[in-house]
């Protein structure tokens, strides 16, 4: 049984409170058959997901699907990225195969300039907080030290000059005790956003789409149906799952790509991840070429990776394009290296969000010609 690295489930949902801000949002996008729906079944630990070989797409609607996730992977953030220009006023794209400029949606991968700014950035609720328990204590230090001298300066000199003293004395221990009383609140207010802190870092939100290229739906409708919903529903992507399998058309990889343009992919690779599926039964060498050949044809750069430092001072590469193999009757030790790459890869908090601002319209400016050339990756 698995007791870490998962998402335990919560809930179906169909609105995504706060737009999905304070969740950890994961957007699944993969060929009919490819084995979508498995994985993210595993990623949960339990079936949360209709799965299943059959002719059509089992998927048939998009699907918000909440949990905790329960792990470490989601603390480690990734380096920065080269490829986005956070601060800059314009964006350049670079001219990659799949990132001709697409006109139903823009994606601003850039964040507020405030967020650039350390000192002119907004303090979160828990800086805030720690800021008043600093401002108190230094209050309090200042107003005991004041006390201790008063109490130390009492004498019987004067009756009329002790009484005042007495009452400056009295005034000064009430400040204290009050100073005192909201260190102990503010103490307890940080307790409270840290543990609602901890909660929404863990808070993660999976959409399960319809399958590409499905036999029901066109690849525009698909497209259609699935970026209106993400639109909709979410302010933010952090991570995009691509999965392939079998043999790639040249529809299916027109298809991807409409998503890729959509998404800014030439600017976000640290938010994308990449799987050609059921490998069952490869040699390593058989999946490193389906690997090699799904990237050429979607125009993915398989070369993406982060070097993290672990705690015990290894360092570990996070790889963002992967060959896996889940079959269902397996043993979890036999499943075990690939589903953990695959978390790595999923989990790695990349730098920046994909944020989404959509056009007033959603019409279409980007046509697919499709053409009846078939691509085999080979087995």
């Amino acid at each position: 049984e698995i007791e870490s690295d998962f998402i335990q489930f919560a809930e179906h949902v169909d609105v995504l409170s706060n737009a999905g801000k304070d969740s950890f949002n994961i957007v699944l996008l993969g060929i009919t058959g490819s084995g979508k729906s498995s994985l993210i079944n595993l990623l949960f630990n339990e079936e949360v997901a209709r799965s299943g070989s059959t002719p059509v797409s089992i998927t048939r609607n998009i699907h918000y699907l909440q949990g905790s996730y329960i792990g470490t992977l989601l603390d480690n953030k990734t380096p920065p990225s080269d490829t986005v220009e956070l601060c800059s006023d314009a964006l350049q794209l670079k001219t990659d195969s799949c990132c001709e400029p697409n006109e139903d949606f823009l994606l601003n991968p850039r964040v507020q300039k405030d967020i650039c700014n350390e000192v002119d950035r907004p303090l979160n609720p828990i800086e805030s907080t720690i800021k008043d328990i600093h401002t108190t204590a230094t209050e309090q230090g200042k107003i005991e030290v004041e006390l201790r001298k008063m109490l130390e300066n009492l004498s019987l000199d004067k009756e009329q000059a002790l009484q005042s003293k007495i009452l400056d004395a009295k005034i000064a221990h009430e400040t204290a005790i009050r100073l005192h009383k909201k260190s102990l609140q503010l103490l307890d207010q940080l307790e409270e956003e840290l543990k609602e802190n901890a909660e929404t870092q863990n808070k993660v939100c999976i959409v399960d789409t319809v399958g590409l290229c499905d036999t029901l739906f066109t690849s525009d409708e698909v497209y259609d149906m699935i970026s209106k919903s993400v639109n909709t529903r979410m302010a933010y992507i952090d991570k995009v799952i691509i999965v392939c399998s079998g043999r790639i058309e040249k529809t299916t990889a027109d298809a991807i790509k409409q998503f890729m343009r959509w998404m800014e992919y030439p600017t976000h690779k640290k938010n994308f991840v990449f799987v050609y599926n059921k490998c069952d039964g490869m040699s390593d060498a058989e999946r490193e070429h389906s690997l090699v050949s799904m990237c050429e044809l979607l125009g993915a750069d398989i070369e993406v990776e982060d070097i993290l430092n672990n705690p015990d001072g290894s360092r570990q590469a996070i790889k963002y394009a992967l060959a896996t193999s889940f079959p269902p009757n397996d043993e979890y030790s036999m499943i075990k290296q690939d589903l953990g790459m695959l978390k790595q890869a999923i989990f790695a908090r990349p730098e920046n969000r994909i944020m989404i601002k959509a056009k007033s319209s959603f019409s279409k400016s980007c046509n697919i010609i499709y053409s009846n050339t078939n691509i085999l990756i080979k087995k």
